[in-house]
Order: structure tokens, then C-alpha cells, then sequence
């Protein structure tokens, strides 16, 4: 007899800055968006234009917050830190065990919008965060390792795409 099996669905998260715990004082994260830069091009004899890949698009993360979050203000100082950011989400199918998806986030604020201030409504603090290192790890399989500033992008189980790009320019 056929079981269906019932898919693992997101059921909370917690979220840390800098080792700060803000686990019941975090709305959400918003991770990074995985976005290929491409050209089109046509060469002589193409009936059709291709995409040529070009690199990634920027990564942008988002966090909201209910209260301010004091901290903040040093990671979006001119010289401020590098925030690390680590986000587990637990995922489980009905009548399993849970599974973590942990993510770590680094980089440097580029956006604080504090929110507006109304009386008897809920405030909204939300900072962006230029990111400069993604990993993701789920069920303890790592799945995404980018580190932009050294060039190194392990996505989708293949092992560093861009070392032979690092060779070639004399990077390694």
C-alpha cells in the first residue's frame, strides 16, 4: 500500500546578533535572495539571444524587530563591526522529528528603518544588512557557502564554482 509522505513545513525560528539571543523579540527574517546576473547576447549565426551568466546580484538580508534594537547603530557606523547573523528554523513533517535549517549571515548594516511611532500600535524596527557571507546548512547537509569578499560560491552541492575563475586571475 502507497503512504503518502507529508512534507516538512517551516514551524518557527530563532534568530541571534552577535550572540545576542532574539529568540520572542524577532518578527521575521527575510534571507537572502539567490539571483544570477546575466547579459543576453546574440552571435553571428544565433537565431535566438542566450544568457550569458555574469556573477550574482547583491545579497540583502532583512530582519524586523518589535523594539529598537540599541546594537544596531554600531554595525551601521561608517567603520562599524561585521554583524553575524545566525537564523535556525525548524522544520517537521506531521508525526516526525523536527529538522534545524541553520543559516549564517555576515556583513555590515547598509539600512536601519526604526519604524513610525504610533500609540496603541505595534513599532517596527527593520535593518538591512549588506551580506557578504551565506551559509545554509539543512538537517546538517550543507547546502550554500558564499563568502563574496573572498570569492568563494559552494551552491547546490557543486564544490567552489568559482575556483577556476580564482585560478585564472591568480587569486589562489
Amino acid at each position: 500500500m502507497f503512504k503518502q509522505q507529508t512534507p516538512s513545513i517551516f514551524r518557527d525560528f530563532s534568530v541571534t546578533l552577535n550572540e545576542e539571543d532574539f529568540l520572542g523579540r524577532a518578527n521575521y527574517i527575510e534571507l537572502p535572495k539567490l539571483k544570477k546576473k546575466t547579459e543576453e547576447v546574440r552571435y553571428a549565426g544565433d537565431l535566438s539571444p542566450t544568457k550569458e551568466f555574469m556573477g550574482y546580484e547583491a545579497l540583502v538580508t532583512k530582519i524586523s524587530f518589535p523594539v529598537m534594537v540599541k546594537r544596531a547603530y554600531q554595525f551601521f557606523a561608517i567603520d562599524g563591526k561585521t554583524a553575524i547573523i545566525t537564523a535556525r528554523g525548524g522544520y517537521r513533517a506531521e508525526g516526525s522529528t523536527p529538522e534545524t535549517c541553520r543559516v549564517v549571515i555576515g556583513g555590515k548594516f547598509e539600512e536601519i528603518d526604526p519604524g513610525k511611532w504610533q500609540a496603541g500600535e505595534k513599532n517596527e524596527f527593520i535593518v538591512t544588512v549588506d551580506t557578504r557571507i551565506l551559509s545554509v546548512t539543512y538537517g546538517g547537509e550543507p547546502v550554500i557557502n558564499i563568502d563574496a569578499d573572498n570569492g568563494v560560491y559552494t551552491v547546490g552541492g557543486v564544490v567552489d564554482s568559482n575556483i577556476g575563475m580564482r585560478k585564472a586571475i591568480g587569486a589562489i
